[in-house]
């Protein structure tokens, strides 16, 4: 069985929906199912909780092999590097807690550049923790900038420029 954590994230929804497409067995962990279609909702095994939280999340992982683990995105964490390095500590004990064998981790381009570069080096740090939990990680480094890009929507059609950290680029 495979667990799917940020179900109704970016990336998550899609890999939920592609996984059940194909006849996975799928657990999700989510905080809030109603956001989950009813189609698919009805395909998988649901557990409920935070991903901060880590008796709930070990629970969540219990008969799971394989981890898909996400950072929730957000925008409003006054440190970058702390919040993901949070949710990776809970993740990676989680991980161990449970005997899970496998994790995909959704990290960032540039590993091993020692690139300092906010959320990157946070995705780094945090890919780090998890491959701690004993598990074998596989780390989906995608590219963040144009998903980042996509907030700035507006921004780039009003006015033709986009905003980082409240400043003009």
């Amino acid at each position: 069985m495979i667990l799917v954590t940020t179900p109704t994230g970016n990336t998550g929804s899609l890999i939920l929906q592609q996984l059940v497409e194909q006849g996975q067995q799928v657990k999700i962990f989510v905080r809030d199912p109603e956001k989950i279609p009813a189609a698919i909702l009805e395909k998988v095994e649901v557990t409920t909780g935070s991903l901060l939280n880590e008796h709930a999340f070990t629970e969540a992982l219990q008969g799971c092999k394989t981890v898909y683990f996400c950072v929730p995105q957000s925008n409003n964490q006054k440190d970058v590097n702390a919040y993901y390095e949070e949710f990776a500590k809970v993740a990676s004990k989680a991980i161990k807690n449970a005997g899970t064998k496998r994790v995909v981790y959704l990290s960032g381009g540039g590993k091993g550049s020692h690139l300092q570069a906010g959320l990157i080096t946070a995705l780094h740090r945090s890919e780090d923790i998890i491959s701690r939990s004993g598990a074998s990680v596989r780390a989906l480094r995608c590219p963040v900038f144009f998903e980042t890009l996509l907030y700035q929507k507006n921004s780039l059609k009003e006015t033709g420029t986009f905003f980082t950290h409240g400043r003009k680029l």
